[in-house]
C-alpha cells in the first residue's frame, strides 16, 4: 500500500495516539536507559527493520547498594522474513524486585506501510525507519494484566504503556555523526517519564554520549562496533532525585549480534 499524503500519516498516528488513553491507576514497564538500541522491547513494530537478523541481550542492575532494588535481563531477536513488508521478532525478559520475580515471553509481528517522503508505517506501530531518522509510537499491551502474589496475597495490575520515540542522524562530516534520541512514556496515574538523549558517532565505530531523564538521572553512555556484526554498549545512571543517598546509580550493559548486516549509521 503506498499512502502519498502525510497528512494522513499524522491523522493516524494521532487517532492511535488518542484510541490508547486509559483512565487508571498505573504500574510501570521495564526501565531502559539505552532504549535506541531495544527498540523492540517497546515497539513490536520495529520488528526486522534493520534488514537482517539482529541478536541483542541486555543487563540492567538498577539503584546499585539498595535492597532489593530491580534487576533486568532482556534477550530480544528479530528479522524480516522474506515476506514484502513483514517482520517477526521473539523476546525475553526477566525482572526481579525485591523478593518477587517475572518472566515474560513474547512474540512481536510488524507490518509496513510505506509512504512517499521516506515514511513507512508500521503496525506496531513505528513510522520513518531509516537510515536517518525514524518516529515511534506504541502500546505493547493493549489489554490490563493482573498479577497475583501468594507470598504476600496481593494482587497488583499492570496497566497499559503508551510510548512516543524518535531520533535522527545529523552528518557534521564524514567521520562524525550526532544521533539525538528521545522517549516519552505515559501511564495513567504515575508521572509523564522523558528521555532525551545525544550520541556522538566516530568513524562508524565508536559511540559516547548523554542522556537525561526527566526528574530523575543523568546518564553517560558508550558503544563499540567490534566489527560489521557485533555491537557492544555501557550506561550508567545518576540518580538526581533523594534516592541517590541509598544508592550508588545504575548499570546497564548490552550485546547486538546482527547477521547480513553491513556496518552503518543506523539509528
Amino acid at each position: 500500500m503506498n499512502i502519498k499524503s502525510p497528512k494522513l500519516f499524522i491523522l493516524i498516528v494521532l487517532g492511535l495516539l488518542l484510541a490508547t488513553v486509559q483512565n487508571s491507576q498505573a504500574q510501570q514497564d521495564t526501565q531502559y536507559t539505552q532504549y535506541m538500541y531495544n527498540t523492540m522491547s517497546m515497539n513490536p513494530g520495529y520488528s526486522g527493520s534493520r534488514g537482517s537478523l539482529s541478536i541483542l541481550a541486555l543487563y540492567r542492575d538498577q539503584w546499585v547498594g539498595l535492597d532489593g532494588s530491580p534487576r533486568t535481563l532482556n534477550f530480544a531477536m528479530h528479522s524480516p522474513i522474506g515476506i514484502q513488508g513483514v517482520g517477526m521478532g521473539l523476546g525475553f525478559t526477566s525482572d526481579k524486585i525485591g523478593p518477587s520475580s517475572e518472566s515474560i515471553i513474547s512474540a512481536d509481528f510488524s507490518y509496513t506501510i510505506n509512504f512517499d517522503y521516506d515514511i513507512k508505517l508500521a503496525f506496531g506501530i513505528k513510522g520513518g525507519y531509516s537510515d536517518k531518522w525514524y518516529f515511534g509510537l506504541s502500546t505493547p499491551n493493549f489489554l490490563e494484566t493482573e498479577h497475583y502474589d501468594d507470598v504476600q496475597v496481593s494482587t497488583a495490575t499492570e496497566k497499559t504503556h503508551i510510548y512516543v520515540m524518535g531520533g535522527y542522524i545529523f552528518t557534521l562530516n564524514p567521520s562524525l555523526k550526532l544521533k539525538p534520541a528521545f522517549l516519552i512514556k505515559s501511564v495513567a496515574g504515575a508521572p509523564l517519564a522523558i528521555d532525551v538523549s545525544a550520541n556522538a558517532l566516530l568513524y562508524d565505530r565508536v559511540t559516547f554520549g548523554l542522556a537525561y531523564r526527566l526528574d530523575a538521572a543523568i546518564t553517560g553512555m558508550a558503544g563499540f562496533q567490534v566489527n560489521e556484526s557485533i555491537l557492544i554498549g555501557y550506561a550508567y545512571d545518576y540518580e538526581t532525585t533523594e534516592l541517590s543517598r541509598y544508592n550508588s546509580g545504575s548499570h546497564e550493559i548490552f550485546l547486538r549480534f546482527e547477521l547480513g548486516t553491513r556496518l552503518t549509521a543506523k539509528v
